[in-house]
This record gives C-alpha cells, structure tokens and sequence, in this order.
C-alpha cells in the first residue's frame, strides 16, 4: 500500500477515512487468500523476464503476498516497502530468518531529499504490482518512482493495475482504488512520467465476468471468498497455458515492463 496524495498542507490521506477503508479492506482479502493463491501469485511473476540472483525492490509491497513466489527466483537481495505499518509488521514476522530480505517503510509522496535506507543500495528490478491505481496522482507517483530508479540504478519497473473501468465497483471501493485502467490510459500515465513501456499486456481474462458479478451487481467489499480463491487457484496453470498460446483481448489485470527515458538526477524524491 502506498499513501495517496495528499489534497491539502498538513493533511495526511493516511488519517482520511477513504484510505482507512483501504485498508481495512486489502487486510480482510489478504487474510482471506492467504497461503491459497499460490498458482496464481506464481503466474502473475512468470509474466515478466525476471532472472534469478538479482537485486529486487518492491514498492507497495502490501502483505507481501508475492514473497514465497519470489524466493523461488533466489534473489541476491529482497527489499519489500510499504507505507501501512500494520502491512509492515505482517511482512517482518514472515521474513523472520531471511538474512537476505529486508521491510521498510516508505512513503513515495512526502519522503524529503533522499530515502536513507535507499543511499547505497543498488536494484536490478522494481516491482509496484497493484500499486498506483491507489494512488490519487498516478502520474507524480510514477515520477517519484522514476527519481528511486535513478537512485538505485534499477533499470527495469515491472507493474500490474487493475484493468477496465466497466468493472470499477464496490471490491474497487473497498480496497482503495481510485481507477481501473486501459491500455491507453495505462500508457498516458507512464509516458507523462517519463517511461516508455517496453511491454503492455492483458491477464487473466476470466476473472472478468466475476469481477464484475461481485463488485456491481452483487456489491460485494470482499473481492474473493477464500473458498473462491482456493477453486480459482486449482484452475490457474489451465488459465496460464491457454493465454500463453492465445493472449487475451481482455483481462482483470494489466501488467507492463518500462524503462525510464532519461534518468534524472538522484537528488531524492519529489513531494508531490
């Protein structure tokens, strides 16, 4: 979870009741797929060119669903970040023992001049899955994330977002979005922020039809019941096979590789 923008001086979104249910909301879904989407997490990295013992920075790691998926890459560092504490404190109680991942709290709107957990460290790979549609400016978002690429040396952002904003709904509401995405509008966001996308794609084209059943017509806050999760999960290598020989038209999720244009100065990050 990333902070959204602030909308006034001194106030903090983190306090706003909206971003409150956020997370609330994203803490009962997480609960509720815990340990029972593995296939499916699995997938979702499979998606994008990563190498094994390489360095990862992960922004808006949540929960750190993705965790037990990584380490079968064998990262040479993993450093998960997050601006809920409470998603912090879950991440370090499943990281106990893993001398080479590290949780810290970042803020990528409000940190000012450089993040110093960050001055030294060098990354191969961003990770921001899930992450920027919470964001109210996307844009000054992707900026500053832009800005720690240049700090680190990471060359390679790796995104997933929530995809067509016919199934915007009630799951999207209670888990804190502000958006869902098309592939143009995904590519206005990331070219107004000084990307250019390597890569754009559609996934998982059948979680369409029960995203939208769930969120607006039945209104439901509780994206997936863990029953659910655990049937979609059994048929998820099927799913993968099938959008690897026919890629979908379509999908529940967007995801993209990009590479800044030009990387600006590490001079730390902008307040946006």
């Amino acid at each position: 979870m990333t902070r959204p923008k602030e909308e006034a001086p001194g106030s903090s979104a983190h306090d706003a009741p909206s971003s409150n249910r956020g997370e609330e909301g994203m803490i009962k879904n997480a609960a509720a797929l815990a340990d029972k989407v593995n296939n499916y997490c699995r997938w979702n990295l499979s998606v994008f060119p990563i190498q094994k013992n390489k360095r990862i920075l992960d922004i808006g790691c949540g929960p750190c669903a993705y965790l037990d998926a990584l380490l079968t890459y064998d990262p040479e560092f993993y450093l998960a970040t997050d601006y809920s504490e409470r998603f912090l404190d879950v991440v370090r109680k499943r990281m106990s023992g893993l001398s080479k991942c590290r949780a810290e709290k970042l803020d990528i709107f409000s940190a000012p001049g450089s993040v110093p957990f960050l001055e030294g460290e060098k990354f191969d790979y961003v990770l921001c899955f899930d992450v920027i549609e919470h964001l109210e400016d996307d844009v000054e978002g992707l900026k500053n994330i832009r800005r720690i690429m240049a700090m680190t040396g990471a060359r390679e952002l790796f995104v997933r977002v929530p995809a067509l904003p016919l199934l915007f709904g009630s799951s999207d509401e209670a888990i804190g979005h502000f958006r869902r995405y098309t592939k143009n509008s995904l590519r206005s966001a990331f070219e107004a922020a000084g990307f250019e996308l390597r890569r754009i794609k559609y996934q998982n084209i059948a979680g369409v039809i029960p995203w939208f059943v769930i969120g607006r017509l039945f209104r439901r806050s509780l994206a997936v019941a863990p029953s659910e999760g655990r049937l979609f999960d059994m048929i998820v290598p099927l799913l993968k096979w099938i959008e690897v020989i026919v890629p979908p038209p379509i999908g529940l999720t967007l995801y993209c590789e990009a590479i800044p244009k030009d990387y600006c100065k590490p001079e730390g990050i902008n307040r946006a």
